[in-house]
């Protein structure tokens, strides 16, 4: 049996199965740190075991195509999609998930499509989400940058840092509900520069491997190299931001339905949903989010040099402090 560690910020799951596709397909779908390592059993959240049998299932119901199957269970649900059946125990410390490949041979981009959608359902049962953005910590007050690909999430990070701050994740953060409050971690300890990015905060070309995400070619950093970097660590969030690039700098509070409404717009690609029920939790636990963070519509200039209003926003008390 293989046996290894997947970190999803602070968040962490030893992954067991008989072949290394299934390691290997979340880690390049999520990410995040993955080695063989071994952690106590205190560090670990989730036991994954993967089972190419369907032994313990005494039957699978019917599942359209592209849907989600939740049983009503609260402590012991089922969760099924059209190549896997997820048995958990959610009572169990660490919780237990014993996921059933009833379509081993599917191809690689099929399987890796529904592991990614029993992760992040996993994550949610257990108070959970994956938001599309970047986190900095300044002046011990840490902000989140929400935002698209494009929106400035990167360079507005490396922006912190240089002024004195730290990067917590350029790219995606986990939101955890622990006693009812709400805690943020980042999910990466890397980061992708742009070409114009580079150019402006290195004074020296970068030597480093090149992706090409979304089309474009950005080289690829451990942010330690360069800066000070906390992923996989909690914090409290202090503000919520909506990044994007306009004409000018501008930060303008906004209410929280219009912040549900942005945060909507960030997770629900990530996130299937089995009923209605399954839905209106996942709602409830975006507004209970919102409720506890000032949150603002944050326009960025296209001026890298007019990135220093934004820090000098992320530096100042926010409301109530």
């Amino acid at each position: 049996m293989l046996a290894s560690l997947l970190r999803v910020g602070s968040f962490t799951a030893r992954l067991v199965s008989d072949r290394p596709i299934y390691h290997r397909l979340l880690a390049e779908s999520f990410g995040v740190f993955f080695s063989g390592a071994e952690l106590d059993a205190a560090d670990v959240d989730a036991e994954m075991v993967f089972r190419e049998d369907d032994v313990g299932l005494a039957s699978v119901p019917e599942i359209p195509p592209d849907a989600l199957v939740l049983s009503a269970s609260s402590c012991r649900p089922k969760l099924h999609t059209e190549l896997f059946s997820v048995v958990l125990d959610l009572e169990q410390s660490p919780v237990r998930a014993t996921l059933h490949v009833r379509e081993p041979l599917a191809p690689e981009f099929e399987l890796a499509v529904h592991l990614t959608v029993i992760l992040h359902k996993l994550l949610f049962l257990m108070d959970r989400l994956i938001l599309h953005a970047a986190a900095v910590r300044l002046a011990d007050r840490v902000s989140l940058l929400v935002g698209e690909k494009g929106a400035g999430k990167t360079t507005s990070s490396i922006a912190v840092a240089r002024a004195g701050g730290a990067i917590l994740a350029e790219d995606h953060v986990l939101v955890s509900r622990v006693s009812g409050q709400f805690l943020v971690s980042g999910c990466d300890e890397h980061a992708r520069l742009a070409e114009e990015t580079e150019r402006h905060y290195f004074p020296n070309p970068i030597e480093a491997p090149v992706r090409e995400l979304g089309g474009l070619k950005k080289k690829e950093i451990r942010v330690a190299d360069y800066f000070e970097s906390m992923p996989y660590r909690d914090f409290g969030a202090d503000r919520l931001c909506f990044v994007k690039i306009g004409t000018r700098f501008s930060a303008t509070p906004i209410p929280g339905p219009s912040a549900l409404v942005g945060l909507l717009d960030s997770t629900r690609k990530l996130q299937r949903f089995a009923s209605g029920r399954d839905q209106g939790e996942y709602l409830g636990y975006l507004a209970d989010f919102v409720q506890t963070v000032p949150c603002f519509q944050v326009e960025l200039s296209p001026d890298l040099n007019k990135l220093d209003l934004l820090v000098e926003f992320l530096m100042a008390p926010g409301p109530g402090a």
